[in-house]
């Protein structure tokens, strides 16, 4: 609203803005909003991969799958940041039950040359594994996926023993993440012990 025409780079902050705002409503589910502004921008061919993978993400929250892994396969990042779109890319698979692709974009993600270090995406590609691997009945590595997740959500928190969980919270940390992550571990030993009859407890 404030910055002038006159701006040598008027696009390109029009353009960051528009897809912080985007990214907001897209948290906040006004799906179709977003989907606006980013159908308004993406002509402009500004950050034009970054507008394609949220616009993929958009139509992965409306369940509409096909469309999403489209806008996902035109993104071309060279940096990081495409490890986050193989999770998406997973996500989407594991939604049309293609488990050996959702498996093989799990892999790429963890690839361990651009996957360095613990990271909220990091935890987001073990949490996304113990997942599928839920869904395939693989509760003991499931476990193990979702431990690996939890200390990359919480970094303060090394511990690798899957039946132990951390108490006390300091610092700065991906909350809503660890939450999600908690309960899907909880989730998993529940149906653990239930095939088990508690005997593996």
């Amino acid at each position: 609203a404030v910055i002038p025409r006159s701006n040598p780079y008027y696009k390109e902050l029009v353009v960051n803005y528009k897809i912080n705002l985007a990214s907001i409503l897209t948290k906040l589910e006004e799906f179709d909003e977003a989907n606006r502004i980013y159908q308004e921008i993406l002509p402009l061919n500004i950050n034009r991969d970054i507008v394609l993978h949220n616009t993929g993400i958009i139509n992965l929250n409306l369940g509409a799958v096909q469309k999403a892994l489209e806008y996902f396969k035109k993104v071309n990042y060279t940096d990081n940041r495409k490890n986050r779109l193989y999770n998406d890319i997973a996500t989407a698979f594991m939604n049309i039950h293609k488990n050996d692709s959702a498996l093989s974009y799990l892999q790429k993600a963890e690839n361990p040359d651009t996957n360095t270090g613990r990271s909220v995406v990091k935890g987001q590609t073990n949490q996304t594994w113990g997942d599928l691997l839920v869904i395939e009945n693989k509760l003991n590595e499931a476990l193990e996926k979702y431990q690996t997740a939890i200390t990359n959500f919480y970094p303060a928190y090394t511990e690798a023993d899957v039946k132990k969980n951390p108490s006390e919270f300091s610092g700065v940390f991906s909350y809503i993440n660890l939450f999600s992550t908690l309960t899907s571990k909880a989730e998993a030993f529940e149906s653990l012990y239930q095939q088990t009859k508690g005997s593996t407890f």
